[in-house]
Formats: structure tokens, C-alpha cells, sequence
């Protein structure tokens, strides 16, 4: 089939890496045409990239014009399917939800935070979209769930397939642990928190920076990647764990920071289905998260994680002081978690569920 995919970027470090992890087994049986703003090079003959223009500096207006842009272009070609993602282009066939605004935005009026414009209105171009598409795949339970509640979708409708991970270059390593610890200065017998996430307010970063103050053993560090801001290092200034808590910002060799951590960690609010945990697991690292969506997908309560009852910094502690204190327990769950990752979301899983979507897609038509 010729199929039509719509991202707003397909890039290897953002979390649109999921397509490139796809397209060596969608590629295999299907023609690819990528209608993005910019992507990374790929090498392969039965991928196309078309470009779409992005204008404004504002975010969320240049989501509106994307969305509005990729419709016209899309008019111009033919496609046996389309798939995107339900506020990058009007009317797919396959609408694919990582992140329910309804849901985020539900949740932001529950704990009373403020709605911004983009809270309003996207989730009416993913209404839109969600009713005209032929089939939804949902990432993850929650993500179901909110799709059913939210927006009134059958469950016939939808399909359930979660993110994926690539248990190759996410993996214990030794090796790796032992040089990367040397680099950033770190001893092999400290005990590394790891912290991965660009949205640091909601991911929850703030109960674990205020977890760690509560674990008094000198031999703990918290790791942090992917995000840094005033806020958060004021936060550590006023906690006196400078020492214990590194920034580390925007970072390209994730698998390395795994690779040399001990304990995840991850209270985070809201979620669709989070990459940084699945990596986590397939790194062999037990998880300590808080139960939203994906994690609760994930993570066996007590077996390869733990799933938090409250975002507290005292049960976050807790968690993380049987852990520190039990190597055995530690490194148990940690295998446990990484068998959980690879039997259930390895890429060459995940392509075949969503090569079977395709089929039954098609059949609609």
C-alpha cells in the first residue's frame, strides 16, 4: 500500500523517533510518504519526506497552521491510508493518540491550574478527528479510556498499542556504566537516581528533588536529563543538595545515563505513555512512578516498580530507601523489568500490531 503519515517532525532525539523506529518494518511491505517540517535523514528507498512549511514562533499557533497546511498538500496526492496523529491533519483514516488534550486539560481545571488557548481548542480539532477517522490507536489504557470518555469513541473502534522500545541500544551494559560514571565523576558504589523528561513541572521533578532531601545516606545522587530551569535549580539551592543533584539538560546519549543509573525515577502527573520509562525498563531499571498513563501499563506494583498510591515526597522516599538499602531487591526488579519490555514492547512488536491495523483499516474502505 501507499500510505500518507503526517508528523509535525521526525527526528531521532524528540519523541517522533517512534516513526523511525517503525519504517524498517513498515517499509517492508508498504510505501512510506512523510509529510513533516523537518526530519532526520533516512536511508531507505521506499520512504518519501514532503515538506511542510512552519511559520510563527508561536507554538501553538503554528500547530493550527500545520494542521491547516498538511490538509491542503495532502489534497494533492492519493493514498491507500493516511495516519497521524489527530491535530496534524483533518480527517485521517487511522488517528493515533500518544497525549489526550481532553484528558490534560480535564486534569488541569481538577487541580486548579489555568487553561491556556491551546487547552481549549485542540481538543476540538481532536474530536474532529477522532469521530471521522476509520480506526484510533491508543497508546496506552488510560489513553483509552479518556478517547471512550471524553469523546464518546466505541471501544470496537479503537485500538489499544503502545509505545515501543528499542531493547538493542536501551540495554544493560556494564561496561558503559563503569566509564560514563568515571566521566561525570561519579563512584561505582553511589547510588544514581535518574530523572529523564523535558516538561519538568509536569513529569513531577519537584517530589523527587524534595524526596532525596528526605533520604539522608550521602551515597545518593539524583541524575537530571532532558529539561532545566530557575525554578527547579532555586528548588535544590534552598534544599542544600547541590551536591547531590546534577543537571545535566538537554542530552543526545540517553542510553549512556541509563546505562550508569541504578533507580528511575518518575512522578509524574499526566502522561500518554512516556518513552523515558520504557527505556528505563529495557535498561534494566526498576521504576518508581507515580500510576498514570502508561506507567500503569508498564509497571507490575512490587515485581519490576513501584506504582505510587500519592506523589508524595515521604512514600517517594520510602520507595526509594527499600531500594537503596536492598541491592538484592534492586537489581531483581530491574531484570524483571527488562523482561517485561522485551516480551511486550520491543519494536518488531509493536510494527505488527500496527501493520495489522492497517490491514483492517484498509478492508473498511
Amino acid at each position: 500500500m501507499k500510505i500518507g503519515i503526517v508528523i509535525r517532525h521526525c527526528l531521532k532525539q524528540r519523541s517522533s523517533h517512534f516513526l523511525i523506529e517503525l519504517l524498517p518494518y513498515l517499509t517492508k511491505r508498504h510505501d512510506i510518504h512523510i509529510f513533516t517540517g523537518e526530519w532526520d535523514k533516512i536511508d531507505n528507498k521506499r520512504v518519501t519526506f514532503h515538506k511542510i512549511p512552519v511559520f510563527l514562533s508561536n507554538f501553538f499557533l503554528q500547530e493550527i497552521l500545520f494542521s491547516i497546511t498538511s490538509t491542503i498538500v495532502m489534497k494533492f496526492h492519493s493514498f491507500d491510508l493516511t495516519w497521524t496523529q489527530p491535530t496534524r491533519y483533518l480527517s485521517p483514516d487511522i488517528a493515533h493518540l500518544e497525549f489526550c488534550y481532553k484528558g490534560w486539560a480535564d486534569y488541569k481545571k481538577r487541580m486548579g491550574l489555568s487553561l491556556n488557548v491551546q487547552d481549549i481548542l485542540s481538543p476540538l480539532i481532536e474530536e474532529y478527528n477522532l469521530n471521522r477517522a476509520k480506526h484510533v490507536i491508543a497508546t496506552s489504557i488510560g489513553i483509552k479510556r479518556e478517547i471512550m470518555k471524553y469523546y464518546n469513541i466505541p471501544s470496537k473502534k479503537i485500538s489499544l498499542i503502545p509505545n515501543g522500545v528499542n531493547i538493542e541500544k536501551f540495554k544493560p551494559d556494564r561496561k558503559k556504566r563503569i566509564i560514563f560514571r568515571k566521566k561525570l565523576k561519579i563512584s561505582q558504589k553511589d547510588v544514581v537516581l535518574l530523572f529523564v523528561g523535558r516538561n519538568l513541572k509536569r513529569k513531577g521533578l519537584e517530589y523527587a528533588i524534595k524526596a532525596l532531601h528526605m533520604v539522608k545516606e550521602n551515597n545518593i545522587k539524583l541524575i537530571v536529563c532532558g529539561g532545566d530551569d530557575e525554578y527547579h535549580r532555586n528548588l535544590v539551592d534552598r534544599s542544600n543538595e547541590n551536591e547531590r543533584v546534577m543537571f545535566m539538560g538537554d542530552v543526545k546519549n540517553t542510553d549512556e545515563y541509563y546505562a550508569m543509573a541504578d533507580i528511575f525515577v518518575f512522578p509524574t502527573f499526566y502522561e500518554g505513555f512516556s518513552f523515558a520509562t520504557l527505556e528505563a525498563a529495557a535498561s534494566g531499571l526498576p521504576i518508581i512512578a507515580t500510576k498514570a498513563n502508561g506507567t500503569e501499563d508498564l509497571i507490575e506494583n512490587g515485581k519490576n516498580g513501584f506504582l505510587l498510591r500519592t506523589r508524595t515526597p515521604k512514600e517517594i522516599s520510602n520507595k526509594i530507601k527499600l531500594l537503596v538499602k536492598n541491592s538484592k531487591l534492586r537489581k531483581q526488579m530491574g531484570k524483571n523489568a527488562r523482561e517485561t519490555v522485551v516480551k511486550k514492547f520491543a519494536w518488531n512488536i509493536i510494527a505488527k500490531q500496527i501493520l495489522e491495523v492497517f490491514e483492517r483499516t484498509k478492508a473498511i474502505q
